[in-house]
């Protein structure tokens, strides 16, 4: 008999105290198989749920990239392949448009992405700036009142998006949320992987450099709490650096135009640059994790375990 894998996703707005300054999003499973796909509002709550077919797996697929903006294209052909690769989430390190004031950008944004949601696959975003807090993405991510960051958890994965357009230095409700989120990861015996999600890379040899402030403010944060993927766009390439234990991965080529390598914009911690359009896909299994880049055209751009 076919098994089913449910994923239910709960996105809480700001009713709740206990999330007084984000919106919470969870993907979890669960026994009882739903409708396909229901919506329910209580409270404050919607609730989304679908099922996808197949046997039980205990590894999980799951796609990263950013910076779509104007490459229509480009976004078009990752979008297709993500269809054939069925992750169980896709996310963007963001600026999904250039002009986030644009309405038509959106609405060309929402047409190519529109597929994943009729195949049930979940996309999520962090902030980038080119987005310019425009009301339009918080509708889309289903987040209230202009908060751009919140967490995902998916089956052993728990992803925390921030907004590094707002104040994030340590004292800010940005990074006292950021800490108490971190702590509850910490506690949870579920989840065994941890991701963070933001636009702008601490680490960089792309156009724009290395970002100083996350550098002081968040990456302790990210090595205390065993961070083991830190994810980040801005800059058009795919990058790996590997700072303090922790991985820190810039995956900008979702369409926009593409960086050279900077020789001024020197980082002692990189590992691999590409200037490739590319994407990254996360296979998760119960005790081990494998990330792979790809470019446009399907080349292995990097891959690594742990």
């Amino acid at each position: 008999m076919k098994k089913i894998r449910l994923c239910l996703i709960l996105l809480t707005g700001l009713f709740t105290a206990t999330l007084a300054n984000a919106a919470d999003a969870h993907i979890n499973h669960g026994k009882a198989v739903p409708p396909s796909h229901s919506h329910e509002l209580k409270e404050g709550t919607v609730q989304q749920s679908w099922t996808t077919g197949g046997a039980d797996n205990p590894e999980y697929k799951i796609a990263v990239y950013g910076d779509t903006r104007t490459g229509l294209e480009v976004n078009k052909a990752f979008v297709a392949k993500f269809l054939e690769i069925h992750p169980e989430l896709v996310v963007n390190t963001g600026d999904l448009v250039i002009n986030g004031n644009a309405p038509e950008q959106w609405a060309e944004f929402e047409k190519i992405i529109r597929p994943l949601k009729k195949a049930k696959i979940p996309y999520y975003s962090a902030l980038g700036n080119h987005e310019h807090d425009a009301g339009r993405f918080y509708k889309i991510f289903g987040l209230k009142e202009y908060v751009g960051w919140y967490a995902i958890d998916c089956w052993t994965s728990r992803f925390i998006f921030l907004d590094t357009n707002k104040e994030y230095n340590k004292g800010s409700e940005q990074y006292k949320w950021f800490v108490n989120e971190l702590e509850k990861t910490a506690a949870d015996k579920e989840r065994k992987f941890l991701f963070v999600v933001f636009h702008h890379p601490p680490y960089s040899s792309g156009n724009h450099g290395n970002t100083y402030s996350v550098i002081s403010s968040l990456c302790p944060l990210f090595s205390q709490y065993k961070v083991d993927i830190v994810f980040s766009g801005h800059d058009h390439a795919y990058e790996r650096s590997v700072a303090d234990g922790v991985t820190y991965i810039v995956t900008g080529g979702g369409g926009a135009p593409l960086y050279s390598k900077n020789d001024k914009n020197y980082n002692e911690y990189s590992v691999v640059f590409k200037r490739a359009h590319n994407y990254c896909i996360l296979t998760v299994g119960d005790s081990k994790l494998k990330l792979e880049a790809f470019g446009i055209d399907g080349e292995m751009l990097d891959k690594f375990e742990r």
